[in-house]
């Protein structure tokens, strides 16, 4: 998604369904939502914002993560802030259950404080600094932060190369990795529109502790025959907290 978009009137969720996979990519422009927004209700749900404003200021539900706080729903959400992300949000959560799963990836974007609130970020599996840093922004507001914010341990997926373009692709396939020993990595694909190829696999989480390279899918977007080769695996490093 790139442009100015908004939705005022509704909480979107990424990966609603049992067995479901949601991925929504916000990489340019904005985009706003009045109620909140879900990663991952009952599916696995994942969230890439890079060079954009994402705001949820004036969403009671606030950004949350595997399932709402109302609820009981089991589901796996992951968020990724790359450079140049703004993410504007009363609060981050995880969702009710503890057999969710939640976690926060910064890489060079900033998670900026919406209202006064003691409970802004905190109940993440966890939440990761990465190479390109993280910024927490609280303005002028009192924002006491319970969430511990780690560097990422082991070794993770560095790249992922494209064996295969394939042909006939409308959209980017979704990329599923499974695998490798360790916490999933998490990546999304790029096409060549007018020539239906995939060209490109861009990481956007590395994952942790991964002993071995993952298995890589690709899922849809209308054509066949792409494929990823092995992805490379480096040690995982971290960046400065602002």
């Amino acid at each position: 998604l790139a442009g100015t978009h908004s939705n005022a009137l509704a909480a979107p969720v990424a990966a609603r369904y049992p067995g479901s996979r949601g991925v929504f990519n916000v990489l340019g422009g904005s985009f706003s939502a009045g109620w909140g927004y879900l990663v991952g209700e009952q599916g696995i749900g994942v969230l890439n914002v890079g060079n954009a404003g994402f705001n949820i200021a004036s969403g009671a539900n606030g950004l949350a993560l595997g399932g709402w706080q109302s609820n009981g729903d089991i589901g796996t959400g992951t968020v990724n802030l790359a450079a140049g992300a703004i993410v504007t949000a009363q609060f981050v959560r995880k969702g009710a259950t503890n057999a969710s799963s939640a976690s926060l990836n910064f890489d060079g974007g900033t998670l900026r404080a919406a209202i006064n609130t003691a409970t802004f970020l905190q109940g993440l599996d966890s939440a990761l600094v990465w190479p390109g840093g993280a910024t927490l922004d609280a303005a002028t507001l009192n924002i006491p932060v319970a969430q511990p914010l780690r560097a990422p341990s082991g070794s993770g997926v560095a790249n992922i190369p494209v064996a295969a373009g394939g042909v006939g692709y409308i959209g980017p396939p979704l990329v599923v990795l499974s695998g490798g020993g360790g916490a999933e990595a998490t990546a999304y694909a790029q096409i060549d529109a007018a020539a239906g190829t995939v060209t490109n696999l861009v990481v956007t989480s590395a994952g942790e502790n991964c002993a071995s390279p993952p298995s890589v899918t690709l899922m849809g977007g209308g054509g066949t025959g792409a494929a990823a080769g092995t992805p490379v695996l480096a040690a995982n490093a971290s960046g400065s907290l602002t």
